[in-house]
């Protein structure tokens, strides 16, 4: 019904139209004629103010307007209107055909040229629906037809195809391989649902506009199970990954862009070479969006003073001192919604931004060491460092120019890289952790256990301590897990190594680390991290509850 209305209002507007501009026509003609008569006759006015309605005639309609308005502007010019009004003095039937003549041939000649012209203008327009990769409509012609399909209160499904490797294959294997792959499917779709349903974006990513049914999940299913086996090209035997997303629109109130790019997040979901399909979700969209405003802030959180540490006290288990800290990472946002280390730090691994937050870490660890040197306070800094950070050649180098400037010792510092780590760049990863500790660096494996690695695999690297996660202090009650974190400790005394318990809650924990000889306690059970002003009243009154004991 609804589309019925919308083609009859179409129609109505069309009509609506064509009578405005007759109206406009005949108006101006009539002005004319009015023009030329009372101010005596032709040769007194000029008379080809009447070209201007016959040229606006062949815009509107073509040759058959522009033609049609001069045979009547000339025949009722020549034959109303006297040359001379006074005397009466009319054209003569030769005059009246020669300007008959030219009057037709204007309308003749403009009506074809704006023909012309609006064919090329058509062409134009439809040049650019089309994606030149494979001959097939593009995501303009997409965003057109999906406003029209809203228009008419339509309810469909927009499924986006993306060929997440194919730009790789065709890059090192195969130059045409995208554009061939991206031809096959499309066609494939357009032989089976129609030329308006299929639009395609340079040669990775294909999009479908179907009518909701009960089978499009498990053609999708076959689509990828189809592109997405293992095969050989050019003797390598390759696979394409492709991620479909798909969402479904109620007709609820959107703008075509919107519904477009709900499918296109739906299928940014998972890891870049995972094969999947998934359906568009909110939740994740909301958290994109927030990543890129964290992103923004990001860049400028050094500069605005926004990046702060703090200091989680480690317990030597055997006599109950502090030993050291761990200093942590955080941002203060002022109003905005907090971020923690886990997201903003993967961030700005994600966009390169964490090696400026390394500068700064260890620029204000050096300075909080000399700090607290001075009012007597000597501990071990251990700073967290990712993979990234490790593996770039200027880290030694600030440490180098910021221990010369404090005249520090850099054994104070213990560098924490998590037990992942290890699998990844394995020789890089070995000789840079060698580089470190000569320059007298301890080295930490933090979260041990957490990864895929055995407890001989990591000792197989140069390091000095040992974290153990604490998903197993959480469960050091289980004998099985105490078992093995004794096992744990065990090795690594065995190896000269210190053992650290990390996130250490309860006494009982605490108990039971100090029975099978854990060297090292953190965790709230102590402190949670602290500021620098925090940390400095917290060792002070530890020192003196020691003193008083």
């Amino acid at each position: 019904m609804k589309i019925v209305m919308n083609l009859n209002k179409k129609l109505f507007d069309s009509n609506l139209s064509n009578i405005f501009r007759i109206l406009l026509i005949t108006l101006l003609l009539a002005s004319i004629f009015l023009l030329v008569y009372t101010t005596g006759g032709s040769p007194n006015t000029n008379l080809h103010l009447i070209y201007i309605p016959i040229i606006i005639s062949a815009y509107y309609w073509g040759v058959i307007g522009g033609i049609s308005v001069a045979i009547i502007s000339g025949t009722l010019t020549c034959q109303l209107i006297p040359s001379n009004v006074s005397n009466g003095i009319v054209y003569s039937d030769a005059d009246w055909i020669i300007q008959l003549l030219v009057l037709t041939l204007v309308g003749l000649v403009t009506g074809y040229i704006f023909m012309e012209v609006n064919k090329l203008s058509i062409r134009a327009k439809e040049y650019d629906f089309i994606n030149l990769f494979t001959g097939m409509y593009n995501i303009n012609k997409l965003i057109c037809n999906l406003e029209e399909r809203m228009n008419n209160s339509e309810k469909f499904v927009i499924i986006s195809i993306k060929l997440t490797n194919i730009e790789e294959i065709s890059k090192y294997i195969e130059p045409e391989f995208a554009n061939d792959i991206a031809k096959k499917l499309s066609t494939e779709l357009l032989v089976k649902y129609g030329k308006d349903a299929v639009y395609t974006s340079g040669h990775d990513e294909i999009d479908l506009v179907i009518y909701p049914n009960s089978g499009y999940l498990e053609e999708c299913k076959q689509i990828l199970k189809q592109y997405t086996t293992a095969f050989k090209l050019n003797q390598f035997s390759i696979r394409i990954a492709m991620k479909i997303g798909i969402y479904e629109y109620d007709g609820t109130d959107e703008t075509p862009i919107n519904v477009y790019n709900k499918a296109r997040i739906a299928y940014e979901q998972g890891t870049e070479q995972e094969t999947d399909i998934y359906f568009y979700n909110k939740e994740f969209e909301i958290n994109r969006k927030k990543n890129l405003e964290i992103l923004g802030s990001l860049l400028e959180s050094i500069n605005n003073n926004e990046l702060y540490l703090t200091y989680q006290p480690k317990i030597n288990i055997a006599d109950d001192t502090i030993c050291g800290v761990e200093v942590l990472t955080r941002w203060d946002r002022g109003e905005k919604r907090p971020v923690g280390p886990d997201v903003f730090i993967k961030l700005a691994e994600d966009i390169g931004f964490i090696n400026q937050i390394s500068k700064f870490v260890f620029e204000k660890s050096l300075n909080q060491i000399a700090n607290w040197r001075s009012k007597g306070i000597s501990l071990s800094f251990s700073i967290n460092c990712t993979a990234n950070e490790l593996l770039d050649d200027n880290l030694i180098e600030w440490e180098r120019k910021i221990n010369e400037n404090n005249k520090l010792n850099l054994s104070m510092f213990i560098i924490e890289i998590t037990e992942r780590i290890i699998s990844v760049n394995n020789d890089k990863i070995k000789d840079k952790i060698e580089e470190l500790r000569a320059k007298g660096i301890r080295i930490s494996i933090d979260d041990f256990g957490t990864g895929f690695n055995s407890l001989i695999r990591v000792m197989e690297f140069p390091f000095d301590e040992i974290k153990i996660s604490k998903y197993f202090i959480d469960n050091i009650i289980n004998i099985e897990i105490r078992m093995m974190i004794k096992a744990i400790i065990d090795l690594a005394h065995k190896f000269n190594k210190t053992v650290v318990a990390e996130g250490v809650e309860t006494q009982e924990q605490l108990n039971i680390l100090r029975e099978i000889k854990c060297d090292i306690a953190q965790g709230y059970y102590y402190s949670k991290p602290l500021t620098a002003d925090e940390f400095e009243k917290y060792y002070l009154g530890r020192i003196n509850e020691s003193k008083g004991a």
